[in-house]
């Protein structure tokens, strides 16, 4: 059936399409079988409607995001911290992992808890979060609880300061699986692709609804429970919290004193991905077995 279309500017049609690319694809194409039976002036309607209401709920969200649910140090930093740093620095102490942006370490005094240390600012990648608002999205999207058998660690609290600049959270019983596909670690047992993916995929699709997107999935980011073989995802240091969905995955930033637009890896296209190489990497090692 032709579309119709107003005296001026976009059609009824093309003002539909515009709508339903401002929202997570999932939700688009469920909002779109929901409503396609409706004449088209009553679908746009009835489209605009869940749409304010999904942009009231979502700015209510960033309005009064969860800050994290232990104490924001802005002082001295905990003398606790300032000795793991030291000791760090000394080669003595537990080191969980580490990227481009900070080291983890494992916490001293409580075997559930670690650090977060973050290198100094003039060697943070361009566009990466400021530690606060790092937090603050972990701590949000944390709060959502389990998904489909994944979550993401707990947020403590985070230190922000001259000396040292660390987010202390829940510690992860896991592997990642860049150190899976570098041969550093072994896949769980409990380990099964299929549930795995499909369960991470289903979280994500949650996060997107509740306006959270994590925008750095790499092997890094997402660890393999080594009890449950189910997935947690960690570091919200690209990690952003929108209304409408169009360029989320498009960043600005400056290099060499010039701006310049990226496109990030997207959470739609980071678990094939991962899912690809992890295929491979099994099917290499059951041939050498």
């Amino acid at each position: 059936m032709d579309r119709m279309s107003t005296k001026k500017g976009p059609t009824i049609d093309q003002q539909i399409s515009m709508l339903l690319r401002k929202i997570p694809r999932e939700m688009a194409v469920r909002w779109d079988e929901e409503t396609t039976e409706l004449p088209l002036e009553e679908q746009l309607s009835e489209l605009q409607r869940r749409y304010a209401l999904r942009e009231k709920k979502l700015r209510g969200n960033g309005e009064h995001m969860a800050s994290p649910s232990g104490v924001e140090v802005t002082g001295e930093s905990p003398l606790a911290i300032q000795q793991m740093v030291e000791r760090l620095d000394a080669g003595s102490h537990e080191r969980l992992g580490e990227g481009l942006s900070a080291r983890v370490i494992a916490s001293i005094r409580n075997i559930e808890q670690c650090y977060k240390v973050f290198f100094p600012p003039e060697h943070q990648p361009s566009g990466t979060n400021d530690i606060a608002v790092e937090a603050e999205l972990q701590d949000a999207v944390s709060k959502m609880g389990t998904i489909a058998g994944v979550r993401v660690p707990g947020v403590r609290f985070f230190v922000k300061n001259q000396s040292v600049r660390a987010i202390a959270m829940e510690r992860i019983d896991g592997v990642s699986i860049k150190d899976v596909l570098e041969g550093k670690a072994s896949l769980p047992s409990t380990f099964n692709s299929v549930r795995f993916f499909a369960s991470l995929r289903s979280f994500l699709n949650a996060m997107h609804e509740h306006g959270y997107y994590h925008r750095d999935l790499h092997g890094g980011n997402v660890l393999i429970d080594n009890q449950t073989g189910m997935p947690y995802v960690i570091d919200f240091g690209h990690a952003t919290h929108t209304i409408s969905e169009e360029g989320v995955y498009q960043e600005e930033v400056v290099h060499s004193g010039r701006k310049k637009v990226i496109v990030l890896l997207s959470d739609e296209e980071a678990p094939r991905l991962l899912e690809k190489k992890l295929t491979a990497y099994t099917a290499g090692q059951q041939e050498t077995s």
